[in-house]
């Protein structure tokens, strides 16, 4: 917890920042990357080559684009979760009037919002005043939710 010796709000907030990173990254690069993967044709090509054994490397090449592809699937199904989970913290009116002080001039950027808004939610955890998880992952999501809604957007709706 953020009051007890052992946590480093400087730390957790490094941990934050590059699990932003890591979200923005897996959702732009990593993602995509593994959807584009082709699947060897391996009936076509045992067909064309009966007897012969070119289609093993293909079978290894399959099963690759078939493991990375369901990692993807499985990454993308674990933050879309943290997304929801993320987003109801979001729709709390009570961390909308504590976050939006210290997003004041702050820009959509994901990483100014997390650097903005680590600080105030951990105490606010601390004091009990939200009811969420100190999870580095979450708090990113988190900051990434309101950058995507805009923190104009984000603070006009907490009345």
């Amino acid at each position: 917890m953020p009051g007890s010796r052992d946590f480093d709000l400087e730390s957790f907030q490094a941990k934050v920042l590059e699990r932003v990173s890591i979200l923005q990254r897996l959702e732009s690069e990593v993602e995509p990357a593994y959807a584009q993967i082709p699947y060897p044709e391996m009936s076509k090509m045992r067909a064309e080559n009966p007897g012969c054994l070119a289609w093993i490397p293909a079978s290894l090449l399959w099963f690759q684009a078939t493991t990375a592809q369901s990692l993807a699937r499985g990454l993308k199904k674990d933050r879309e979760e943290l997304a929801r989970r993320a987003e109801a913290v979001a729709g709390q009116r009570t961390v909308r009037l504590h976050l939006c002080p210290p997003l004041q001039g702050v820009s959509d950027d994901a990483l100014e919002v997390a650097r903005a808004i680590t600080p105030t939610l951990a105490s606010l955890i601390e004091s009990r005043t939200v009811s969420m998880p100190l999870e580095a992952n979450l708090f990113a999501m988190l900051s990434l939710v309101i950058a995507r809604q805009g923190v104009a957007n984000f603070c006009a709706e907490q009345g």
